[in-house]
């Protein structure tokens, strides 16, 4: 798969690089400072077995649905044989966006990228295979103070979006969000914690659950 590297120079003068796979999903697979790695490489084996690990994204749908289309040949997709034999229904759990390639450009220092319901692979809609059309849109830019994500959706059904990264830390760490005040467990919508927001902010020390 071809890799694409962004880099910029951190204001301590540092090397600064995140790099994606288009063509896998746009995984982020590496997102270093200098010789600081953020992304956990121990991760990799199970991108390769089966599109998790390392910078994955979230999308159409989180986790596993309720209804699973399943109007196509299983084979065009090598992971499902694995998935299916550990007994588990779903066969692109938390949404199609992470396993199938991208259309994207880039330059330096951006990557953009689009995914919609009527692009194909290997000659079927991808829409078949999530259940719904869509417009999904991935945009990456990275500054000099870090790497900034937008990630967007238009579906035909409601849809869930987000990134699921695999952090490499040491020892104790920080992390800190604009988010909103709710979050959604299963069908219901839930007050942030308040030890974990900050004027509008989440605020949440690892490690911990």
């Amino acid at each position: 798969m071809n890799e694409i590297t962004l880099s910029n120079t951190a204001p301590t003068g540092e090397r600064l690089e995140a790099t994606f796979l288009p063509e896998g999903g746009m995984n982020l697979i590496r997102y270093r400072l200098g010789d600081i790695e953020v992304i956990d490489p121990a991760t990799r084996p199970l991108f390769d077995e089966r599109f998790a690990g390392l910078g994955a994204l979230i999308g159409p749908h989180f986790h596993h649905r309720q209804e699973i289309p399943m109007n196509f040949d299983t084979s065009l997709f090598p992971h499902i044989a694995k998935v299916f034999a550990q007994g588990k229904k779903e066969p692109f759990s938390h949404g199609i966006a992470r396993y199938v390639p991208w259309k994207y450009v880039a330059s330096t220092t951006q990557i953009k990228g689009r995914l919609q319901g009527g692009d194909l692979y290997k000659g079927v809609p991808l829409k078949t295979f999530e259940g719904q059309d869509f417009d999904l849109s991935f945009e990456a830019r990275l500054h000099p103070d870090g790497l900034f994500i937008e990630y967007k959706i238009e579906s035909e059904k409601p849809s869930v979006l987000g990134l699921h990264y695999y952090y490499r830390l040491s020892g104790a760490g920080v992390i800190h969000s604009t988010v909103q005040k709710t979050y959604r467990d299963q069908q219901e919508w839930k007050p942030l914690p308040e030890k974990w927001v900050k004027e509008g902010h989440l605020h949440f020390t690892l490690p911990q659950e």
